[in-house]
């Protein structure tokens, strides 16, 4: 049942996004350009928050840069969002490859998967088949959090988070901290 689950979101994402290209125009060159904009102001917020040492900081001040990171993380997930629905770019392969992308450095998912995952609860709103679904009577909210973290967190993005956390750590030895 699952496979066919699959197979089918896969469809409707086929055709979600054959009726994305052919009913907007797109502006190519500014939704690319935001969408990599937000890349590099990742990269960049990213690198000076490795650079700070918290216990000097103000926590007011930290405070606000929580939130900032925030905002970016969300925008980096926005960006894979509307990659899915085909709306950065008519290339699909563009999408897909910035989709790709904004997901591994929002937390090492992997694009096909959660693609697929994501048509599925858009397919199959508040059903079984919806990976996102609660069923309303489980009252416990650590219960409907663990179904929802197992539909969405493999392995692989584990070990993905390990590399990035990884990398980070190797970038802040390099900077001497």
């Amino acid at each position: 049942m699952l496979n066919i689950s699959w197979a089918r979101a896969v469809r409707f994402g086929t055709m979600v996004d054959k009726l994305t290209t052919t009913s907007q125009k797109f502006t190519n060159g500014l939704s690319t350009q935001v969408a990599l904009a937000l890349i590099v102001i990742w990269a960049i917020s990213l690198w000076n928050c490795m650079r700070i040492r918290a216990e000097t900081w103000n926590p007011i001040l930290l405070v606000c840069l929580v939130a900032w990171q925030t905002w970016v993380y969300t925008g980096l997930f926005i960006n894979a969002h509307d990659a899915m629905h085909g709306s950065i770019h008519s290339s699909r392969k563009i999408n897909q490859l910035l989709g790709q992308v904004c997901l591994w450095l929002y937390a090492g998912f992997d694009y096909p998967s959660l693609r697929a995952k994501y048509h599925l609860h858009h397919q199959y709103p508040a059903s079984d088949l919806d990976p996102d679904f609660h069923d309303g009577e489980t009252r416990h909210f650590w219960a409907w959090y663990w179904h929802f973290v197992s539909e969405h967190l493999s392995w692989r993005q584990l070990g993905n988070l390990m590399i990035l956390s990884t990398i980070y750590s190797g970038l802040r030895v390099y900077e001497g901290q």
